[in-house]
């Protein structure tokens, strides 16, 4: 069986995919590049080319283009079953093999020795990638990490080779999302938690801006700014560039049985943008939804957002809205 795909562009008009496979013993990852013709390009293997097939599981894959036709491709890795899972990462040339100097099976994102999980990845316009994950101390304590690797798979200046904890704050955060800042930094997203697993208080969702040499925004805060809640659970948050430097961010809550979708908008300060309420704006008052919305700025401050919703009564359907950069819906 093949899961879990993922795909992202190879900045030639085709796209690159990468995903679990459990053709062998055991799961590994795999990955093609696919033409624009719908064809694996010429020296790729036509059933995908094994990025990790070292003994053990490797599953939850991601990926980000490394500018040059190629991948950066994390996942979470347990070689070591001992030891739990880790976050490995490895780059693919766009001919098809890995890329000089990188070991065969991957290497550590981090230096340390915790437990690691639900990576994700972001091109950082020089040749190199950012890389966040959820860092799990305790099964009730984790925090957001991230690192900068250079092409070569080394830590960027300014960065340690443990990573940045993006967030330190009490009790679990997960879930991170990388979106590109526009100046060659990255903003991250996450769910939060900070108010209280243990007593099951909601969920509410944080971001954090961080520019290329590792240096916080102070205006985000050490453990990150709060960007919306729910009364109870909220969702894993979706995120988005604004197109004008700043940060959009989708997620759920379910208030009282009713689920319900918002999006909010911050600008590169940190600060709501002009017309937009603390909290976020609805995207409709009727919806049932089942996971956070999937969102694509518009280019001009606004957002688009798509989700599964179960208003009716024969199944879900997909609603769509628009917000306009005023925080008004269209």
């Amino acid at each position: 069986r093949q899961l879990e795909p993922r795909m992202i562009p190879d900045g030639e008009g085709g796209v690159i995919l990468v995903w679990r496979d459990e053709r062998g013993p055991d799961p590994d990852i795999y990955v093609q590049r696919v033409t624009e013709g719908g064809q694996a390009t010429p020296g790729w293997p036509g059933d995908g080319f094994p990025v990790c097939t070292i003994p053990g599981t490797q599953f939850n894959p991601t990926a980000a283009p490394d500018g040059s036709g190629g991948a950066f491709i994390a996942w979470q890795d347990v070689r070591d079953p001992s030891a739990g899972p880790r976050i490995y990462i490895q780059r693919v040339l766009g001919s098809g093999a890995i890329a000089v100097g990188w070991p065969s099976d991957g290497r550590p994102v981090s230096s340390r020795s915790l437990l690691q999980m639900e990576p994700s990845l972001l091109a950082d316009g020089s040749g190199g990638v950012f890389a966040c994950w959820a860092e799990y101390k305790t099964d009730t304590d984790a925090d957001i990490r991230a690192i900068r690797l250079t092409a070569s798979g080394d830590p960027s200046f300014g960065w340690p080779d443990s990573g940045l904890a993006m967030s330190a704050a009490p009790e679990i955060q997960d879930f991170p999302t990388l979106v590109p800042d526009g100046m060659g930094g990255a903003f991250i997203t996450w769910r939060d938690y900070r108010r209280g697993f243990l007593a099951g208080t909601a969920s509410d969702v944080y971001a954090q801006h961080i520019s290329q040499d590792g240096t916080f925004d102070e205006a985000w805060g050490g453990d990150g700014l709060f960007v919306g809640s729910g009364r109870d659970e909220v969702s894993i948050p979706s995120a988005t560039q604004d197109g004008r430097g700043g940060l959009l961010v989708g997620w759920i809550t379910n208030s009282l049985g009713s689920p319900n979708a918002f999006v909010q908008r911050l600008d590169r300060t940190g600060a709501l943008a002009t017309g937009w309420n603390l909290g976020g704006v609805s995207l409709g008052t009727q919806s049932a939804v089942s996971r956070s919305p999937v969102i694509l700025g518009d280019g001009s401050g606004g957002v688009f957002a798509v989700w599964a919703d179960a208003r009716g009564s024969t199944g879900r359907d997909i609603y769509g809205q628009h917000v306009t950069a005023s925080g008004s819906r269209a």
